[in-house]
């Protein structure tokens, strides 16, 4: 095996060299190529298409990610607006990549990049929800229900 490759494990798994030199060059693509995946846990529901950022035919992935943070964070004062119609306190982190929209013990995080909108760290059920008020749409439905609950309960117990 040639020494780039030992550099390149080195530095991305942070192996000293000295324990590189038993390792086989089949071991070393192993090492790389698990290192180069992420683990992608995939949406259990779409929003469906959306009217404020429409999908492109032919678009670079990168591109569209880029281009559907860009449009969301143009509305990042309605937003703020909504939540605090709502209750909701609205944090916006990592250069407008993460959301969070927290009220008492609800937690709503949302990626505009990907699209991944995630309720209360419940990542198998993730939403891909494409721009803003599709995402608050959706968390102000999730929101409702458990009060309609309560109300429910509430009747019932006359």
């Amino acid at each position: 095996m040639e020494s780039g490759g030992h550099l390149l494990i080195e530095r991305f798994c942070r192996i000293p060299p000295q324990s590189l030199r038993a390792i086989s060059a089949s071991a070393t693509l192993l090492i790389l190529r698990s290192r180069r995946s992420r683990s992608r846990i995939p949406d259990a529901q779409s929003a469906g298409r959306s009217s404020l950022v429409p999908y492109k035919r032919g678009e670079a992935p990168m591109e569209r990610h880029t281009r559907r943070l860009h449009s969301n964070l143009r509305y990042q004062a309605e937003v703020s607006e909504w939540c605090r119609a709502r209750g909701f306190a609205l944090r916006i982190t990592n250069e407008g990549h993460h959301w969070q929209l927290t009220k008492d013990k609800f937690v709503a995080e949302w990626w505009p990049s990907s699209a991944k909108l995630v309720i209360n760290k419940r990542w198998s059920e993730g939403c891909h929800c494409h721009d803003f008020r599709q995402a608050l749409e959706l968390i102000d439905r999730v929101c409702a229900k458990p009060q309609r609950l309560n109300a429910a309960a509430s009747l019932d117990s006359r």
